[in-house]
């Protein structure tokens, strides 16, 4: 993800960051179901933290992205 004020979000970034989030809730959902757990509970949920950091990175770029293409359309009425 740009972290610039460059970045135009599409829906494929929205829809590939949704499936990585469903991704995750799959992964997490079907834990007590497997009979081999990992065999450190601490390392697996720190990666997971660090999942779910970088999954809300994403979105907050994206919702600040589609923040400036709102206020600039308004900018723009004001305009004409």
């Amino acid at each position: 993800m740009a972290e610039t004020n460059d970045f135009e979000p599409t829906h494929k970034e929205l829809r590939a960051t949704c499936a990585k989030l469903r991704g995750l809730a799959y992964l997490v959902e079907q834990c007590g179901d497997d009979p081999c757990p990992p065999p450190d509970l601490g390392e697996a949920f720190y990666g997971v933290g660090l999942i779910l950091t970088q999954l809300h990175v994403e979105l907050i770029a994206i919702a600040r992205a589609l923040e400036r293409q709102d206020l600039k359309r308004v900018r723009r009425k004001e305009v004409i």
